[in-house]
């Protein structure tokens, strides 16, 4: 009898250890991928660099909306992950005569955004 007692409270160990594994949160990662790379100074008529990540840690397959905006850009797209999955984007710019700007990437169901800014040098 008390054996069957012992496998019963392990048993029902090992479920509430499992449940929580499987209740770990969820949540998507947004970054650049080289901060100190980022043009913070660019001259008028030079092109310039940037990547950033997008990773899901999510429980299932999510559609995000993303879009980059600046001065010098402007796209939306959207991009299918399953869980554990990422993808990096690299993105191609030249600047122009603008005194400062920003560039924003911002991932609309998911409520995050990236951002860094340049002046004209």
């Amino acid at each position: 009898m008390k054996e069957a007692i012992i496998i019963i409270f392990l048993v029902i160990i090992a479920f509430l250890i499992m449940q929580s594994i499987s209740l770990k949160e969820h949540f998507t990662e947004l970054y650049f991928n080289n901060p100190k790379s980022l043009p913070t100074i660019m001259k008028t008529n030079e092109t310039y660099n940037f990547s950033f990540s997008i990773v899901s840690h999510e429980k299932e397959q999510k559609e995000y909306v993303y879009s980059i905006t600046s001065e010098l850009i402007s796209e939306k797209k959207n991009i299918t992950l399953n869980p554990g999955e990422n993808i990096t984007m690299t993105r191609t710019v030249k600047s122009q005569n603008i005194n400062e700007g920003n560039f924003t990437v911002f991932i609309e169901n998911s409520n995050q955004s990236i951002h860094f800014f340049y002046v004209s040098g």
